[in-house]
């Protein structure tokens, strides 16, 4: 992958900024869960500058 990806985890209520190479899924660190990378891409898309900013602060 070559772009960061705000990635999201709803069980263990984590936000990070994805930027291994794995373009499928990775792990949240919280909760140990499987994260979808493709699902988030979606999510990502949608996500004005101010959230990426915010996400990266919490």
């Amino acid at each position: 992958m070559t772009s960061s990806i705000i990635l999201s985890c709803a069980k263990g209520r984590n936000n990070w900024i994805h930027t291994g190479s794995n373009n499928f899924a990775t792990s949240c660190i919280v909760s140990k869960t499987s994260v979808s990378i493709r699902k988030n891409m979606v999510i990502a898309n949608a996500v004005e500058e101010s959230a990426i900013s915010s996400a990266v602060t919490n």
